[in-house]
């Protein structure tokens, strides 16, 4: 089955415009997200349930076009794994309104 995580990936439309010219292949990986949702000045792509290995090749183009904006304030990141401790934070995700919420639940209801 493999470990899987949980991705919201936000980029302001400008930035996003720049990464997608300067990024091969940036385009048709956002595409694959689970869903994908256009904010009048931004677009958030979250992926559910992936194995988010560098070592796929949709993956390492997403990480490729992350790191070549890490130091702009123009997105947000988060990632959240299987394990409890298991979060990836970067960008600024509370800017477009990602944030983490933990739930406890007992026989399927959230406490």
């Amino acid at each position: 089955m493999g470990y899987r995580s949980i991705v919201a990936l936000a980029i302001d439309k400008t930035e996003l415009a720049d990464q997608i010219l300067q990024t091969p292949g940036l385009k048709p990986a956002l595409q694959n997200a689970t869903t994908i949702t256009d904010k009048s000045t931004y677009m958030v792509y979250t992926f559910v349930n992936w194995k988010w290995y560098s070592t796929y090749p949709e993956i390492h183009i997403i990480e490729q076009a992350i790191a070549n904006i890490e130091t702009s304030e123009n997105f947000g990141f988060m990632r959240i794994g299987e394990d409890y401790t298991d979060v990836e934070c970067l960008g600024n995700p509370e800017e477009f309104d990602i944030y983490l919420s933990r739930t406890i639940v007992i026989d399927g209801e959230e406490v």
